[in-house]
């Protein structure tokens, strides 16, 4: 199964403190009213997320600008059909020692209810959640 991302901010100011690097994962199940991402909410929207991109993206969060990782989207929280994503923060702790924000629309408690969701939560400095 093909797993795709919308797009990566290498040093992106507007979602985090401090100058972070922002991936915005493709796949969204919420109907937010209002959404500014709707072109994200299908998960085959953007470009395919491969080793070389994944790669690359560890590769340049070693940039001593970056001061950390946001990932948002589309919903981060819904990228639970593979292990892509609990994955790649895994990858993010072990290999760069990053701070990780992620935005999701789920709430906390939605999200501590689900192995998976958890896992990945885990791994993450600071959530913003809910609507």
């Amino acid at each position: 199964m093909m797993v795709y991302y919308a797009q990566i901010r290498k040093f992106d100011t507007a979602n985090g403190v401090g100058i972070r690097s922002s991936l915005f994962v493709s796949g969204c199940t919420h109907r937010c009213e209002g959404c500014f991402n709707q072109e994200y909410k299908h998960f085959k929207y953007g470009h395919p997320w491969t080793k070389e991109v994944e790669d690359k993206f560890i590769n340049h969060l070693m940039n001593q600008n970056v001061h950390g990782v946001t990932i948002l989207g589309g919903e981060p929280m819904d990228q639970v059909k593979d292990n892509d994503l609990l994955d790649l923060v895994k990858r993010i702790k072990k290999e760069t020692k990053k701070g990780i924000w992620i935005y999701s629309g789920y709430t906390y408690e939605e999200i501590i209810a689900h192995p998976k969701t958890r896992a990945i939560l885990s791994y993450c400095d600071v959530l913003v959640d809910g609507p």
